[in-house]
């Protein structure tokens, strides 16, 4: 049973997050084949959403999990932040923006983009995480209404 409510938990998020997206670009967002967002695609793409009809800017990664703090995330022992970016990095296409979307429960939900992929963007609110690809992490709300 711990594994079905994981994974309800995780898909929960996505469409989630795939609704914010949706309303944030006027794009359908949807979870991809792999996520079990479609039932029987023949589209392929990378990462947890997708749009629908437009080219797909950002490989999105998607991770509701319990358990962690920014402390534990961010310290020298970071495996978890980690494994996740590495996990994102390894299913990015070429010329494609990888875009870590996270959070745990009664927490707000936060975003991952590289530096150099926000360059433009006020820095406030933000915590540059050098060592790691040289990241920036924020509340996806303030992500949103930036962009």
């Amino acid at each position: 049973m711990p594994g079905h409510t994981s994974r309800n938990k995780g898909s929960g998020f996505e469409r989630t997050v795939a609704k914010i997206f949706s309303n944030k670009f006027g794009v359908e967002y949807r979870r991809t084949p792999l996520s079990g967002g479609w039932a029987k695609g023949s589209k392929t793409a990378a990462g947890d959403l997708v749009p629908l009809d437009a080219p797909q800017q950002f490989c999105i990664e998607c991770k509701k999990v319990e358990g962690w703090t920014f402390e534990q995330l961010f310290s020298s022992q970071h495996a978890l932040f980690s494994s996740w970016w590495k996990q994102l990095l390894e299913e990015c296409p070429s010329g494609v923006q990888p875009l870590l979307v996270f959070s745990k429960n009664r927490s707000q939900i936060y975003i991952a983009i590289r530096k150099k992929d926000v360059i433009a963007y006020p820095f406030t609110y933000m915590e540059t995480i050098e060592g790691i690809d040289n990241l920036i992490i924020m509340p996806l709300d303030f992500w949103i209404t930036t962009s």
